[in-house]
């Protein structure tokens, strides 16, 4: 990534550098930063994107990195044209810049920085955008942690806070039916806000660490209710999951619940029913009643994942994204391996819709083929 120059970081003067620019040598992205510009122009969006947030970051010392803004600085993909978003006052930016925007500091501080970013994230972006962001931070956490059912987190210094999971049985493996709540009736001061909230979600988590953030995300929530944005940040909270193993599947969840289709199941591993051998992992699975009553999970120490061992339908449909990555490399043997993994689960009865990310980017465009896949439609929420 290029450098941030600025008059304080380099022997150049404010003039030398306003001239550079003039010359076309530098970029100036905001008052008294500049970057050289070859280095930007060879970027992605999402490289310029935290390369801007850096120069503005670098020149407003009273100000941080906010929501989807933080999150890309530690990694989080970011869709075109998303604004920077910046807290503490606006007073403190040296001049109105386009494409910023800036925000108050939450009411209540709270002592988990993912939590705080996840709910910045729902309460002041697009639902795309945040769950982007907050996904990819979600799924962080997941891969740093150890496996076990257990997640703890310091509140402070004397108070430590603990999430079990009660380990996969017979009698909790089931995925369980997604019910329907209009979150405008939630009051985060009720006594049973959290078990309701939780109950309610689309998704779910692979590891207690990704969920024991979320549960300080539903708590800011409820500290912060009757402020502009909470209602909506409930909303989107909705979504969350660390299951989401690329930024395509993010943005499907998004795409779904804006189209007003159902969440799929992610990461189902389909096994044979005839001798239980994996025939392969799907990226995403919307079940008939029939198939749902055969959908379990299980512990690994990878995390907990869907399971389903039973024969697919007409009503049961497969999706899987087609990206440029796993390609790029022994195309053909991918290729062939692809073939003969969805031949095996296709055999099944399973039905199979395939898109890529152009499909993501044109909502009408995917409208039209989940109809036709028939992808149910969902309850609103």
């Amino acid at each position: 990534m290029p450098d941030i120059i600025t008059h304080s970081n380099s022997n150049l003067s404010r003039q030398a550098l306003q001239q550079q620019a003039k010359r076309r040598r530098l970029t100036r992205l905001f008052r008294g930063a500049y970057v050289n510009t070859q280095e930007y122009a060879a970027l992605t969006f999402a490289e310029q994107y935290r390369v801007r947030a850096e120069a503005f970051l670098a020149t407003h010392a009273k100000l941080r990195a906010w929501g989807i803004t933080a999150a890309a600085l530690d990694g989080a993909p970011v869709l075109s044209g998303a604004p920077l978003h910046f807290g503490g006052a606006r007073s403190h930016a040296k001049s109105k810049q386009a494409g910023c925007s800036f925000h108050e500091a939450l009411l209540v501080a709270p002592s988990d920085s993912v939590a705080q970013t996840l709910f910045e994230c729902a309460a002041t972006s697009p639902l795309p955008d945040a769950l982007l962001a907050a996904n990819h931070l979600l799924r962080r956490s997941t891969e740093k942690a150890k496996g076990s059912l257990i997640a703890s987190r310091d509140l402070d210094e004397k108070t430590t806070e603990a999430l079990v999971w009660q380990p996969v049985s017979p009698q909790n493996s089931k995925a369980s039916i997604r019910a329907a709540l209009d979150v405008g009736t939630l009051r985060g001061d009720e006594p049973n806000f959290l078990t309701t909230y939780s109950a309610v979600r689309r998704t779910g988590f692979i590891s207690p660490e990704a969920e024991l953030a979320w549960l300080g995300f539903a708590q800011l929530c409820a500290l912060h209710k009757g402020k502009r944005g909470v209602r909506k940040a409930l909303k989107t909270g909705l979504y969350f999951t660390d299951q989401a193993e690329s930024p395509a599947e993010s943005l499907l969840i998004a795409r779904c619940a804006e189209l007003g289709f159902d969440i799929p199941y992610l990461q189902v591993n389909i096994l044979d029913p005839a001798n239980g051998k994996l025939l392969g992992r799907v990226d995403g699975l919307w079940p008939s009643d029939a198939v749902l009553e055969n959908l379990y999970q299980s512990d690994s120490r990878f995390g907990r994942f869907f399971q389903c061992k039973q024969l697919g339908d007409n009503g049961s449909v497969i999706i899987e994204f087609d990206g440029k990555v796993k390609y790029q490399q022994n195309y053909s043997q991918v290729l062939e391996r692809e073939r003969r993994r969805q031949n095996a689960i296709g055999n099944l009865g399973f039905r199979f819709v395939r898109i890529d990310w152009s499909d993501l980017m044109q909502p009408e465009r995917l409208r039209r083929i989940l109809e036709a896949a028939h992808v149910p439609r969902c309850r609103q929420v």
